[in-house]
């Protein structure tokens, strides 16, 4: 495989060595929101297969976790403007036809008005531009009383320049200092109503933890064709960027949310 890994973007980077690319708080946050929904639909909010959208999907972890354990049908679409991500998730997907990915803008969705029960966004707003166009689309394709599933991270204290610099170098935007907790607070409330929330403050973890972490990426990678010498610079990668990221934690929080469209 001719790739030069260092320069492959964040996204493409990640579903090509297969990594589930977790919402913040992983397994515990996508289990919370299954929590909610249930209590959700248990309330009478939604009646046949549960149709879930996963808003720029990565390599599918959140949808394929959020339908795990559910005791009714769940039709799972996920969309992400990274080819090399769809083909990893549709990959990763279970052999069956609840799960469909698609590359897609989240500003521009192809689907139909109210065309789903729950969507999940992770923290993937940072990451779009026209963020305030891609929530409309979620307001938009979404059921009158639906919901919108989010875990964003927040700083809790201003991080230094260098590091906000080296952090745009690595996941291709550049944070902004004002995300706090009020600025992501307000961006959902303006469009949606709170329906549960809950805090949890960031904590690095040991260099060991990352040295083996990439390690581990760069020998068991799902890419098959990546030669050993690419293996390795796939490893050095995935440690520069996880160092970089886990020296973020030191100023950040998570706050897990869902929200639900007005009626």
């Amino acid at each position: 495989m001719n790739l030069d890994l260092n320069t492959l973007s964040y996204p493409d980077f990640v579903a090509l060595m297969g990594q589930e690319n977790t919402p913040p708080g992983g397994v515990q946050t996508v289990d919370s929101w299954r929590r909610s929904a249930q209590q959700w639909w248990a309330a009478g909010a939604s009646s046949g297969n549960l149709r879930v959208l996963d808003l720029a999907c990565s390599t599918g972890f959140s949808g394929r976790q959020f339908a795990s354990g559910l005791d009714r049908p769940v039709n799972v679409t996920g969309i992400d403007l990274s080819e090399q991500a769809v083909m990893a998730a549709t990959a990763k997907a279970p052999p069956n036809d609840h799960f469909i990915y698609v590359c897609s803008d989240a500003a521009r969705l192809p689907f139909d008005d109210a065309s789903f029960d729950i969507v999940l966004v992770g923290c993937n707003f940072a990451f779009i531009d026209q963020r305030e166009a891609a929530l409309g689309e979620a307001h938009r394709v979404l059921t009158d009383g639906g919901m919108l599933c989010a875990a964003n991270f927040f700083y809790r204290r201003s991080p230094p320049d260098e590091l906000l610099q080296a952090v745009g170098e690595v996941v291709g935007f550049h944070p902004s200092p004002h995300w706090d907790f009020q600025f992501w607070r307000q961006f959902f409330s303006r469009t949606f109503d709170l329906h549960s929330s809950h805090t949890t403050v960031l904590k690095p973890v040991s260099r060991a933890s990352l040295l083996a972490y990439a390690a581990a990426i760069g020998v068991f990678s799902d890419a098959p064709n990546l030669i050993a010498a690419q293996r390795v610079v796939a490893a050095r990668r995935m440690y520069r960027d996880r160092s970089i990221l886990n020296r973020h934690r030191h100023y950040q929080g998570v706050v897990v949310d869902t929200w639900t469209k007005p009626r």
